[in-house]
């Protein structure tokens, strides 16, 4: 009889821990829905970024021996 009482009790563990799961995916998607009801709060467009790169002088000049 213990077996089957332990099995019993495995199978309400696994019940519970799928309910409380299930809770929060509940939880989760209600947070989300009313995230997006509420709009998000305008932010302020980042600066451009400025790339550069400094060009390597060509081999030819330093074959020529241009400084």
């Amino acid at each position: 009889m213990s077996h089957e009482k332990g099995a019993v009790m495995k199978s309400r563990r696994q019940a519970f821990a799928l309910a409380g799961a299930l809770t929060l995916t509940a939880f989760t998607a209600v947070a989300a829905v009313a995230g997006m009801s509420r709009g998000a709060a305008p932010t302020k467009p980042a600066a451009p970024v400025v790339a550069t790169q400094v060009a390597q002088p060509s081999p030819a000049a330093y074959e020529r021996g241009d400084d």
